[in-house]
């Protein structure tokens, strides 16, 4: 598990991304300290970016669960906050952030059953390489010569992908530079 602290604003949260068989899962936020911005919108983002579909934030008031992927009439599409005194075992939407619940997308049939998403993002690696796409089209059509500028963009894409890959991993690496 890795742990962040997400600030925006003065508002800090500890956001831990979990993983199931080396996938993204979910995102946990426990919320440090609030001042002006919704602690819900940092870790959904953040969650988005991670390529989770669901997470929770957690507060001295008790826990909300969202989905880093639907939206509800432009905000992120969140559960209604639940209160410590209902957060127990036997509550359907926390059993559903079990590693078996979300498994069997648990939170989405839970989600459906009371309210549908209004709008579904499209997942973050999707949307770069839609993005990469048009702007491969601008290249050609405005490049005012357009032979090796398709190998060059190939290239670039191929770093952007290993950047998203060491990003989403939480790959460490080390360069070691020597003197001759």
């Amino acid at each position: 598990m890795e742990t962040r602290d997400i600030q925006r604003g003065q508002t800090h949260l500890d956001v831990t991304k979990t993983t199931i068989g080396g996938e993204t899962a979910a995102v946990f936020g426990t919320v440090r300290h609030r001042n002006g911005f919704d602690p819900l919108e940092s870790a959904a983002l953040y969650g988005y970016h991670a390529t989770a579909d669901w997470g929770a934030v957690a507060d001295e008031v008790g826990v909300q669960v969202f989905s880093t992927r639907w939206m509800a009439d432009g905000d992120w599409y969140a559960f209604p906050p639940l209160p410590w005194s209902d957060v127990t075992q036997d509550n359907p939407v926390i059993r559903a952030l079990r590693p078996e619940g979300l498994l069997s997308r648990e939170p989405s049939r839970l989600a459906k059953q009371w309210r549908e998403p209004t709008d579904v993002l499209t997942p973050v690696d999707d949307a770069l390489v839609d993005r990469l796409d048009r702007w491969r089209d601008q290249a050609l059509r405005y490049a005012s010569a357009v032979e090796g500028v398709d190998e060059r963009l190939q290239t670039f894409y191929a770093q952007m992908f290993v950047l998203r890959t060491i990003e989403i991993g939480n790959l460490i690496v080390r360069f070691e530079v020597r003197k001759p």
